[in-house]
């Protein structure tokens, strides 16, 4: 007689299932966030006036559990990187002072640089998004007072 399995458990069934993803921002609401910097991100000005930017590369667990491995179960430093900016990535890295919103940020850049909005929020926004996919910054969202009258 054929065996008849019991239904898979709940925790089965999760470690299946497809995640949702996170929907992502709009356009008005990444403009309207205040890009922060990663606190662990270690910044000095180089003598050319650049910022130079060291970091911890970010490694996924399962990744550590096998250097750990490897080094006899001692704690190893993760290994660190360093960025350059260039001349224009430092001056939007000082903007970023935890105070502007995205929106301010790209105002000021154009200005500065006498382009046009569009072509500075292209940019900006091209370099937040490569900061952000190495862990460097990420975005905060403006807090909104609320009153009670």
């Amino acid at each position: 007689m054929p065996k008849i399995s019991s239904p898979p458990s709940p925790t089965t069934i999760a470690l299946f299932r497809k995640r949702l993803k996170k929907q992502p921002l709009t356009r008005a609401q990444a403009l309207a966030c205040i890009p922060v910097r990663n606190e662990a991100v270690r910044w000095e000005r180089t003598a050319t006036g650049e910022i130079r930017l060291d970091f911890e590369l970010a490694l996924k667990p399962f990744f550590i559990s096998i250097l750990n491995r490897f080094n006899n179960n001692r704690v190893v430093e993760r290994p660190r990187r360093t960025l350059e900016l260039d001349e224009f990535g430092s001056e939007v890295w000082e903007l970023m002072d935890g105070s502007r919103t995205t929106a301010d940020i790209i105002t000021s850049f154009a200005a500065a640089h006498g382009i046009s909005n569009q072509e500075a929020e292209h940019s900006i926004t091209l370099f937040l998004r490569q900061l952000g996919k190495r862990g460097l910054v990420g975005l905060q969202a403006v807090p909104t007072s609320s009153t009670n009258d």
